[in-house]
């Protein structure tokens, strides 16, 4: 028995709620010191956080979870004196290591990690702070190692979603306040702001990675011309974060292991100079990004070397595998076809995390080859995170409705226990309630809750018009002009207790 699973539950439910509020800290303050618009207190508070956390994750018992904050702590120093003037490469390994210790956190006793390499994640760290001594420290060292482009005035997504919580909790006041009409002008004046924040340009992103993936190029010997093609888009501020790091990863991996050195090149009868085009493409609602390389294509026999050698497939069914079966393998956790780890890749991080980002916003990725003439590697990303399909559940409050995201399956049934939602947050006004009581099952992987509802359940697209972090448990969405309460029950009842 682990410690976390010997400790008493209220204690662990409570560390669990109050780490997922300082992971979000941590997250803005980051942005805000990248991006040079942190003040010396928010520095501070930054560093409290980091280490408060990683002492009260050993208390309770969370080892993986110490691991990966110990290695953050270790990168946040290192990027502080530089003045947090970093490349690209510790701006994803830091949000990384956030994102992982959020999921970290949440995993249920016995679960599995979700795919996270923790071991080949800690060396990706510890691979970068030992060339950090290598690199200049001085404050004109910002040149090809500067963060990510400007984005034309894109404030970050952790702001961006506190005024999305701001907004629902404006909502909750307006659902039980007397005088609604001052609740009522604040919360459209907000989700008017939130509209105007959802686009932000694409392109920009695009041109800062290429000029980055022909640098590369440079220090690994190689001579690369890379373009970008496309209209000037706008996509939602989530879905742009999302595409910046699979856009790294895509050209990284294009740069380091596609495109040949100029004397192989030439042997094979191909131009000295390698090429590299990013093709981005709107759809109808969704946005398209192809990463095309001239270069010697992906190695399917490497891979089948590798897969049976990693015990991903068995010696025979790797080399029966057909060529979709080993190309999707290049996504798999902790993969890789080199044997060691070097300074650009070979640590199997990168295109298992891209894959976990577009899938999460409901995308595509997937790659073709052919073997001495390049690689393609193409995803595409709804254009905004606007939509989100959920199950509606009419509430025991006349007038009110909560939604489940579809993620989550609803079934009739018995559990330990049934919780109803607006006794929960106080929504019960002296109106009358609905006359159907209803009592539901809500499960996704092996987790399941009882809730109590008012009436029969239905699955709609709702538009998402006041986006909250994953680790809320609320957030308003609408649907045929009524707006529902979103619950996230992984969020909603952990912070309740297990």
């Amino acid at each position: 028995m682990s410690a976390a699973e010997a400790l008493p539950n209220d204690i662990v439910a409570q560390f669990r709620a109050t780490t997922v509020e300082r992971l979000g800290r941590i997250e803005e303050a980051w942005g805000s010191l990248a991006h040079g618009v942190a003040t010396a207190e928010n520095e501070s508070e930054l560093f409290h956080d980091v280490h408060t956390l990683k002492g009260e994750a050993r208390l309770v018992g969370f080892a993986d979870v110490v691991l990966i904050i110990q290695r953050l702590e270790d990168l946040l120093v290192a990027a502080r004196r530089r003045r947090y003037r970093v490349n690209e490469d510790v701006d994803v390994l830091v949000t990384m290591a956030i994102q992982f210790a959020r999921m970290l956190v949440r995993k249920r006793p016995g679960a599995s990690n979700g795919g996270i390499d923790i071991g080949g994640f800690l060396k990706q760290i510890e691979d970068v702070l030992a060339e950090w001594p290598r690199q200049s420290e001085g404050p004109e060292s910002n040149g090809a190692a500067s963060m990510r482009p400007a984005d034309g005035g894109k404030i970050t997504v952790a702001i961006r979603q506190r005024l999305g919580g701001a907004a629902t909790q404006i909502f909750l006041e307006m659902l039980v306040a007397s005088d609604r009409i001052r609740l009522r002008r604040a919360w459209d004046t907000l989700v008017g702001e939130l509209a105007g924040l959802d686009a932000v340009p694409l392109m920009p992103v695009a041109r800062h990675h290429a000029a980055s993936a022909k640098e590369l190029a440079a220090e690994l010997g190689k001579e690369v011309d890379v373009i970008v093609e496309g209209p000037d888009l706008r996509v939602g501020v989530e879905v742009l974060d999302t595409i910046h790091t699979s856009l790294l990863h895509c050209l990284r991996n294009a740069v380091d292991h596609g495109i040949e050195p100029p004397s192989a090149r030439v042997a094979a009868g191909k131009p000295r100079r390698g090429n590299v085009c990013v093709k981005v493409r709107a759809e109808t609602d969704s946005v398209a990004v192809i990463v095309q390389d001239d270069g010697g294509g992906v190695d399917l026999e490497s891979i089948r070397d590798r897969a049976a050698k990693l015990g991903l497939l068995s010696a025979e069914d790797a080399l029966a595998a057909p060529e979709a079966t080993l190309l999707d393998l290049t996504f798999a956790a902790g993969f890789s076809v080199r044997e060691s780890a070097g300074t650009v890749s070979g640590r199997g991080i990168g295109l298992d995390a891209v894959r976990a980002g577009i899938e999460r916003l409901g995308g595509r990725i997937g790659i073709a080859s052919t073997r001495g003439v390049g690689a393609i590697v193409s995803f595409e990303v709804p254009s905004t995170r606007r939509v989100v399909e959920v199950h509606r559940l009419p509430s025991t409050q006349a007038g009110l409705s909560f939604a489940i995201p579809t993620t989550w399956t609803v079934r009739s049934g018995k559990s330990d226990s049934y919780l109803d939602p607006v006794t929960v947050l106080a929504l019960r006004r002296n109106e009358q309630t609905t006359p159907t009581v209803g009592q539901i099952v809500v499960t996704r992987d092996g987790e399941e809750h009882g809730l109590v509802i008012g009436g029969p359940v239905s699955r709609v697209a709702a538009t998402r018009i006041a986006p909250t972090s994953p680790d809320e448990p609320l957030e308003v969405v609408a649907f045929g002009g009524e707006h529902l309460l979103l619950l996230r029950p992984e969020v909603f009842f952990t912070a309740r207790g297990p």
